[in-house]
């Protein structure tokens, strides 16, 4: 699989997660509390895991971009 194809999908999983996430946060006074707290930390840590692997597969971007080296 292409990297670009991987990073897009990472990409749409992370925005789906955060929306869960948010979701979940705001009808949490609809839901039984059982329910809230066996999603929100499975979404919480999925987001993470998520997170650390699009900054991984991004990580040379952000070493030219962000972390250069200043000339003397």
């Amino acid at each position: 699989m292409k990297k670009i194809t991987l990073l897009k999908i990472i990409n749409l999983l992370l925005l789906t997660n955060f929306i869960s996430i948010v979701a979940v946060v705001f009808l949490r006074s609809l839901m039984p509390p059982e329910i809230f707290y066996l999603i929100h930390p499975k979404l919480g840590y999925s987001f993470i895991f998520l997170l650390f692997f699009h900054v991984g597969m991004n990580w040379n971007w952000i070493k030219s971009n962000f972390l250069k080296r200043k000339k003397k």
